[in-house]
């Protein structure tokens, strides 16, 4: 009798593991920016100043991982550029 063939397997491709610490930082700081907007809509300004201070740190953060363990990619070199004004 034949064994039947076990066709799952764990591919990990090294660049695309990379590419998603950055990625979930950049996630996490815009539902933090969303989070200041709604404390503001709160009239909670207090917490809205806090949040955008950690939704900035987020964006700080993640640029720097991306680029350190050389995880950048397509979008997010396009999300670093469109928030610059030139």
């Amino acid at each position: 009798m034949e064994q039947p063939k076990n066709n799952l397997k764990i591919i990990s491709d090294k660049k695309n593991t990379r590419v998603i610490l950055p990625n979930m930082l950049t996630l996490i700081g815009v539902c933090i920016g969303l989070t200041s907007i709604r404390f503001a809509l709160d009239e909670k300004f207090e917490f809205a100043i806090i949040a955008i201070i950690f939704a900035a740190l987020f964006d700080w953060l993640d640029g720097r991982i991306a680029r350190l363990i050389k995880g950048t990619s397509e979008v997010g070199k396009e999300l670093e550029l469109s928030g610059r004004c030139d």
